[in-house]
Protein backbone atom coordinates (compact mmCIF):
# COMPACT_ATOMS: atom_id res chain seq x y z
CA UNK A 1 0.00 0.00 0.00
CA UNK A 2 1.13 3.19 -0.66
CA UNK A 3 2.32 5.78 2.04
CA UNK A 4 -0.52 8.26 0.78
CA UNK A 5 -3.48 5.72 1.33
CA UNK A 6 -1.71 3.99 4.69
CA UNK A 7 -4.02 6.50 6.76
CA UNK A 8 -7.08 3.89 5.46
CA UNK A 9 -5.94 1.18 8.19
CA UNK A 10 -6.64 1.14 11.52
CA UNK A 11 -7.17 -1.29 13.84
CA UNK A 12 -11.07 -1.95 13.25
CA UNK A 13 -10.08 -2.68 9.43
CA UNK A 14 -6.89 -4.42 8.86
CA UNK A 15 -7.85 -7.96 9.42
CA UNK A 16 -10.14 -7.71 6.82
CA UNK A 17 -7.96 -5.62 4.43
CA UNK A 18 -5.23 -8.45 4.87
CA UNK A 19 -7.89 -11.12 4.28
CA UNK A 20 -9.28 -9.32 1.18
CA UNK A 21 -5.90 -9.16 -0.12
CA UNK A 22 -5.78 -12.92 -0.05
CA UNK A 23 -8.79 -13.26 -2.50
CA UNK A 24 -8.43 -9.86 -4.48
CA UNK A 25 -6.18 -7.88 -6.31
CA UNK A 26 -6.80 -4.72 -4.82
CA UNK A 27 -5.52 -1.61 -6.54
CA UNK A 28 -6.10 1.98 -5.02
CA UNK A 29 -6.19 4.96 -7.07
CA UNK A 30 -7.08 8.48 -5.77
CA UNK A 31 -10.84 9.38 -6.80
CA UNK A 32 -11.69 11.86 -9.55
CA UNK A 33 -14.67 12.84 -7.56
CA UNK A 34 -15.74 13.21 -3.82
CA UNK A 35 -16.45 9.91 -1.75
CA UNK A 36 -15.18 6.64 -2.25
CA UNK A 37 -15.96 3.88 -5.23
CA UNK A 38 -15.29 0.48 -5.38
CA UNK A 39 -15.10 -1.68 -8.92
CA UNK A 40 -14.77 -5.13 -8.88
CA UNK A 41 -14.12 -7.33 -11.88
CA UNK A 42 -13.79 -11.04 -11.22
CA UNK A 43 -10.68 -10.59 -8.57
CA UNK A 44 -9.55 -7.80 -9.76
CA UNK A 45 -10.62 -4.68 -7.44
CA UNK A 46 -10.49 -1.00 -7.91
CA UNK A 47 -11.11 1.21 -5.02
CA UNK A 48 -11.72 4.90 -5.66
CA UNK A 49 -10.12 7.02 -2.52
CA UNK A 50 -11.33 10.45 -1.71
CA UNK A 51 -8.04 12.38 -0.95
CA UNK A 52 -9.94 15.16 0.74
CA UNK A 53 -11.44 12.71 3.15
CA UNK A 54 -8.80 9.78 4.26
CA UNK A 55 -11.22 7.92 6.29
CA UNK A 56 -10.76 4.20 7.74
CA UNK A 57 -14.40 3.81 8.05
CA UNK A 58 -15.06 4.60 4.42
CA UNK A 59 -12.31 2.50 3.50
CA UNK A 60 -13.78 -0.05 5.60
CA UNK A 61 -17.03 -0.26 3.99
CA UNK A 62 -15.64 -0.68 0.34
CA UNK A 63 -13.64 -4.00 1.97
CA UNK A 64 -17.21 -4.87 2.87
CA UNK A 65 -18.29 -5.22 -0.66
CA UNK A 66 -15.40 -7.36 -1.36
CA UNK A 67 -16.10 -9.21 1.36
CA UNK A 68 -19.56 -10.07 0.62
CA UNK A 69 -18.54 -11.28 -3.10
CA UNK A 70 -16.52 -13.18 -1.54
CA UNK A 71 -18.69 -15.12 0.83
CA UNK A 72 -21.17 -15.46 -2.44
CA UNK A 73 -18.17 -17.27 -4.14
CA UNK A 74 -17.60 -19.58 -1.62
CA UNK A 75 -20.94 -20.10 -1.03
CA UNK A 76 -23.40 -19.89 -3.64
CA UNK A 77 -26.24 -20.72 -2.52
CA UNK A 78 -26.03 -17.76 -0.58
Amino acid sequence: MEEKFKGLIDEGNIDLWQDMNRFFEIELKESEEPGYLSSIDDREVFISVDMEDINPHSFTHELLHLFLKEKRSSSPGI
